[in-house]
């Protein structure tokens, strides 16, 4: 019996037994070291549930449409929390609160319309309330792009630093202007403007239109000047009965008018091809420089006809559509903006939705749109 496979000497049973009981000891005791035991909530992680809570209750309040009273902030230093409180959606705060951790600053106006994330129903809601520091806010403008031009008539004989910056040109050749005209430079003619070093071609097509000189005659090409004899003395040889086609005339016809010089004739030509076409003989008038005695003149000799060239609102660029004599940089970045935010333009009364579009600007455009390309 002794030899069985299955006997077992006592001091095996022994062994065997203890080897149950150690087993049973290491499966009860955790189990219980679980239930009695409290692990502690590593501080950060009590604050950032803190924070997440403090969110979704600010959230959960702008939900329910109780609104919040806005109050001057620094976009720099706002808090997602503050955001919410003023109605952004949780979406425009993560970007925010992202573009700041990842080293973004807000600067100035400009850089919060560069801000895709904010729509510009808040934009504008949270403009008067937004705060820059002098340090942040101050920036030289370099180019034509950083400030809306105001462009009107002038003498670029008589400019100082500052009304040419408020004109569009950087800063650099603003200076290089004035320096010209210290050292006893003086512009004869529009075309003497392309001495200043540094202007762009681009800048010179913008401002000729606008140059004023005090001489009139010294705009004058002497290359275009043709012999005494074939020009009209004083104008009283023009053919009265000529009729001249707003849209089609060239420079040589428009001089065929009484009143009408070489000088004349080409401001409203190029005034007339950056347009697009005259949609009513009236715009005739705005033609820089032209007299109103002139304009009286020849009025009856003038025939309306068909715009030659409409401007593509859902496709322009913010250059395309500031080329437009009618529309400003400023305009045509809000017409950009929106057309991101919103989509295509499809009626004129869309553009009733623009802020910061005056009625003038609506009316005057309304003639050039083409809102199918």
């Amino acid at each position: 019996m002794k030899n069985h496979f299955l006997y077992f000497t006592k001091a095996e049973r022994f062994g065997i037994i203890g080897l149950l009981l150690v087993c049973l000891a290491l499966w009860i005791i955790p189990a219980c070291m679980q239930e009695d035991t409290v692990v502690p909530i590593h501080s950060d992680e009590t604050a950032a549930d803190s924070e997440m809570q403090t969110n979704i209750a600010v959230l959960e309040q702008v939900e329910s449409g109780i609104d919040q009273e806005l109050h001057p902030f620094d976009p720099n230093e706002v808090s997602a929390a503050t955001l919410l409180e003023f109605g952004l959606p949780e979406r425009t705060v993560r970007s925010w609160q992202n573009y700041l951790q990842k080293g973004g600053r807000f600067k100035n106006w400009k850089d919060i319309q560069d801000f895709r994330a904010l729509s510009i129903s808040d934009r504008e809601r949270l403009k008067p309330f937004l705060l820059f520091s002098k340090a942040q806010a101050k920036r030289e403008p370099t180019s034509t792009a950083d400030i809306p031009p105001v462009l009107a008539a002038f003498d670029p004989n008589e400019q100082t630093v500052e009304g040419l910056l408020q004109m569009g040109l950087s800063s650099r050749v603003a200076t290089n202007w004035v320096n010209y005209l210290k050292a006893g430079g003086r512009f004869k003619s529009t075309k003497d403007i392309r001495k200043v070093y540094g202007l762009s071609e681009a800048d010179y097509d913008r401002l000729a239109p606008f140059v004023l000189l005090a001489d009139p005659m010294a705009d004058w090409d002497a290359k275009e000047l043709v012999p005494e004899t074939t020009l009209p003395s004083s104008y009283e040889q023009a053919e009265r009965s000529v009729v001249v086609d707003i849209n089609q005339a060239s420079a040589e016809e428009w001089q065929r008018l009484r009143g009408i010089g070489p000088a004349y004739s080409r401001r409203i030509v190029k005034f007339r091809d950056k347009l697009g076409g005259f949609h009513s003989v009236a715009q005739i008038k705005e033609t820089y420089g032209l007299p109103d005695s002139v304009y009286q003149t020849i009025l009856l000799q003038l025939r309306p006809s068909p715009l030659f060239r409409y401007l593509p609102i859902n496709r322009a660029t913010v250059d395309e559509l500031a080329a437009h004599p009618y529309l400003r940089y400023q305009d045509a970045h809000v017409i950009v903006n929106y057309r991101k935010e919103h989509g295509r333009f499809t009626t004129h009364e869309d553009l009733e939705l623009l802020y910061g579009l005056s009625d003038d600007v609506r009316a005057k455009m309304k003639p050039y749109w083409d809102f199918e390309s």
